[in-house]
Order: structure tokens, then C-alpha cells, then sequence
């Protein structure tokens, strides 16, 4: 409660930042979105040497939203996302995700525009306290638009990670500036690029020092992302991305750390990796089809090949590398404004060296999405 009360207040500073006076937030109308789904996983963690264990969980989803456009080229949005996922029989994986989110936007003339967001997460594990955690995102960025068809952002993030009953983990700290240009070829393509700096210590998953050997894990990353963008018609959009990263952690020999645990989300688990220092080329595509007013289709998939510097499989032998698939497919069927139904498929599997931390998901689930 006290996090949370926090949280509200930090919210209330960035509106008195920007100068705004809640009275005169002009009304409209709020978003609200619930989903409830059953799902089938045929390994449920990717702990290593666990043997593989399946599953049912139910995953009950609320999210609440609301946006106000003021005058002199100001925006403020917030919202409140709500997760839980509960198992059938493992209880230690059940969890409930809380986060809020707010955005101030401000232009600043005719060509610049500061954006200031904010966002806090809870993670709480009923029969897992050890995992719990909070984490908040800080963002700050300035878009300069560059002629007709260019934007040039610089950025600030800064990201804080805490387990607060686990003192075997130390506060995850990282500083990340970002420096994005995007062009537009046309109302319907779009090219980005992005080259980012990263300094980053203590641990991001829990996974990421191994038992009774402490690691200092203290490095920087450099990461180059590439995207292209393409609405081919009203139907049928496809989006292409390729990232490089580059991550140089403090040098240190260990055998067999342990990977990561838990049940994370498949978006959440490729965005970010434990700091063992790594070279990592990842491809990735997604395509949104709609096939009529009805029926539409979702495929993400992507691929990354991730070699690592310090970590060896054995002793004096080769050194630890990863090749990660995830490919998703999505089924939406509308059965009215405020209803639609969604099918899909994942499946995610690491061909990696290392045989403890090998494993293979797949997960069928049916959802029910609502919009009052």
C-alpha cells in the first residue's frame, strides 16, 4: 500500500512538472479491457535440470485507461494493467502482476515535443515470496522532427529492480540512453534505427548469480536496433526487426550459474537477458492480417543466436551458446464490439550447449476479451 501510495504521488509530481491544474483536465471517456483464458503448457518454467512439468493456468487480465488532450500542445495518460496467472498445481508459479503507467507529453514550438512516463510494477508470489519483486521505469525523451518525414529522439531511461525478501539479490540498477531517428517513406511505410548505451548492475532475474558464488555483475551494452514498417492495405500490415547487442560484463570464470527461473512471459523473456557479458543477433517478423470484419490473424516470430564470453559449459571447455526460437500464432474472431474470442499457439525452445538449461514450450490457449 505504501509502494502504491508512492507511486500516486510521483504521478501527481510529473502533472505539477508540466505545470497543469487537475480541475481544468477537460472529461472523456475512459478505456477499459478485461480477458479471461484457459491455457494448456506443456513445460511451465525454464528452470535447468528440472524435468519438464505441465500444466493448466487460468489467466484473468484487467486493464484501465484514459487519455486527455489539452490546449498548448499538451497530452496526459494513465493507466492501471492487472495480471494473474494461477496454476492448477504448481502454486509457486501463480502470481499477480500490478503496474501503473503515466505519460505527460508537452510541445515545445513547432519541431520539438518532451515526453515524461513513468512506469511501476508490483510482482507478488503467494507461495513464492522469495521472487517478489517492484521494478520502475523512468523515461524521458525529446522528439525533434526533421524536415517532412524525420524524427530524432534522444532519450533517458532509468530502471530500478528490487527483490525486497530475497537478500541473496542485489537492487538491479540500469542507466540507458537511447538515440532513435525514424523516417517515413509514406503514410504507410516506416523505417527506424536505434543506437543505445547501457550501464547496468546488480541482478535482473533471479537467475542471474549462482549459488555460493557471488558475481559482480557490473557491465555495459551496446544495442542497435533496425526496423522497417509496412501497411500494404487495410488488411495486411508486416513489421521486420533485427538488434544486435553487444554486452561487456566484468570478466569472471564460472562453470554452470543457474538460468532463469520462473514462468515469464514470452514478450517480457526475449526483451531481456541476464548480464554474463554476450554477443546477440536477433530477427524477428510479425504479420496482422484481417481477413474480413470478423476474423483476423496475429504471427510473431522470432530467432536469436547468443554467444557468450565467460561462460563455460565445462571447465577448460567450450563456451556456453544459446540459439532461441519463439513463434506465435493468434486467432481473433469478433463476435461483436465488445466481444471477440482469441486462439493461440506458442511455442519457444532454446538449442543451447549447455543440456542443463535445454528445454521446449508449447501452450494452446482460448480467451475471452471484453471491452465494456
Amino acid at each position: 500500500m505504501q509502494m502504491l501510495k508512492s507511486l500516486i504521488q510521483l504521478e501527481i509530481g510529473l502533472l505539477l512538472i508540466f505545470g497543469i491544474n487537475a480541475e481544468a483536465l477537460p472529461q472523456s471517456e475512459a478505456n477499459f479491457r478485461g480477458t479471461i483464458s484457459g491455457e494448456f503448457r506443456s513445460n511451465i518454467n525454464r528452470q535447468p535440470g528440472l524435468e519438464k512439468d505441465e500444466d493448466i493456468r487460468l489467466t484473468l487480465i484487467f486493464n484501465a485507461a484514459n487519455e486527455w488532450q489539452l490546449r498548448g500542445k499538451q497530452k496526459i495518460a494513465l493507466s492501471y494493467n492487472l495480471q494473474h496467472y494461477r496454476y492448477g498445481e504448481f502454486n509457486n508459479f501463480t502470481r499477480y502482476d500490478q503496474t501503473l503507467w503515466g505519460q505527460c507529453v508537452q510541445g515545445l514550438g513547432q519541431n520539438y515535443k518532451l515526453t515524461v512516463s513513468d512506469e511501476f510494477r508490483f510482482r507478488h508470489h503467494p507461495s513464492a515470496t522469495q521472487f517478489n519483486y517492484t521494478r520502475n521505469i523512468i523515461d524521458v525523451n525529446v522528439n525533434r522532427k526533421v524536415g517532412s518525414c524525420n524524427n530524432l529522439i534522444i532519450g533517458y531511461q532509468n530502471w530500478l529492480k528490487t527483490y525486497h525478501n530475497n537478500s541473496s539479490l542485489s537492487r538491479y540498477i540500469s542507466h540507458r540512453i537511447p538515440v532513435k531517428f525514424n523516417h517515413e517513406f509514406s503514410d504507410q511505410s516506416n523505417l527506424g534505427a536505434t543506437i543505445e548505451y547501457q550501464n547496468h548492475q546488480g541482478n535482473l532475474y533471479a537467475g542471474s548469480t549462482a549459488p555460493e558464488q557471488p558475481l559482480n555483475v557490473i557491465g555495459n551494452r551496446f544495442i542497435l536496433r533496425l526496423n522497417f514498417d509496412k501497411v500494404f492495405s487495410r488488411t495486411l500490415v508486416i513489421s521486420v526487426s533485427y538488434k544486435y547487442e553487444l554486452d561487456l560484463a566484468d570478466d569472471f570464470d564460472i562453470e554452470n550459474p543457474d538460468g532463469v527461473p520462473g514462468d515469464e512471459e514470452g514478450e517480457e523473456f526475449v526483451a531481456e537477458d541476464s548480464d554474463f557479458g554476450y554477443a546477440k543477433h536477433q530477427g524477428s517478423v510479425s504479420v496482422l492480417f484481417k481477413a474480413n470484419q470478423k476474423l483476423s490473424f496475429l504471427f510473431f516470430y522470432l530467432f536469436y543466436t547468443k554467444a557468450f564470453d565467460y561462460w563455460r559449459i565445462v571447465p577448460e571447455g567450450p563456451l556456453r551458446q544459446d540459439k532461441v526460437l519463439f513463434f506465435s500464432n493468434k486467432i481473433r474472431f469478433m463476435l461483436s464490439k465488445r466481444f471477440s474470442i482469441d486462439i493461440r499457439h506458442i511455442f519457444e525452445a532454446n538449442r543451447t550447449n549447455l543440456n542443463l538449461n535445454k528445454y521446449e514450450i508449447h501452450s494452446v490457449s482460448v480467451g475471452l476479451n471484453i471491452v465494456p
